[in-house]
């Protein structure tokens, strides 16, 4: 960052970069397991700028609209083939996406995680901040 302007940090703020070498083995999670592919991308769209989100398990089942085991085995996959790696945060998982393979910032960043990010909340688990938003008549923001 040093040195550079804040246009130029921001000129890639809603990219997410795929290196083209590894593209075939996104291609290939895809054929072998789309639950798995579906949850890549999800963590790829939402992760910061240095390639970690935090989320519970029960967002994936959600976005996914499959089930704990299902969502469980999916992210076993990822982990053991190299695309994601997981730290917890207390219950929650933290996913780093692998750098050599999609990022968000600028290249030369890619060695790095900072822990900081995004955090999701599941829906069904937290009904009442929904319904405390509909007694104050507040806008909720859909997908």
């Amino acid at each position: 960052m040093e040195g550079r302007t804040f246009e130029e940090e921001r000129k890639n703020a809603k990219f997410v970069q795929y290196d083209e070498s590894n593209i075939g083995f996104v291609r290939e999670l895809i054929k072998k397991n789309p639950v798995a592919a579906d949850i890549f991308m999800f963590l790829s769209q939402h992760m910061n700028r240095k390639n970690a989100v935090a989320c519970p398990s029960k967002v994936l089942e959600e976005i996914t609209g499959k089930g704990r085991t299902t969502v469980s085995n999916a992210v076993k996959l990822l982990k053991n083939e190299g695309y994601i790696s997981t730290a917890k945060m207390g219950t929650t998982n933290v996913y780093v996406l692998n750098p050599t393979i999609v990022w968000k910032a600028w290249r030369t960043n890619k060695p790095y995680c900072e822990f900081e990010g995004k955090m999701f909340i599941s829906k069904s688990e937290n009904q009442e901040i929904e319904d405390l938003i509909k007694q104050k008549n507040l806008p909720i923001i859909e997908n």
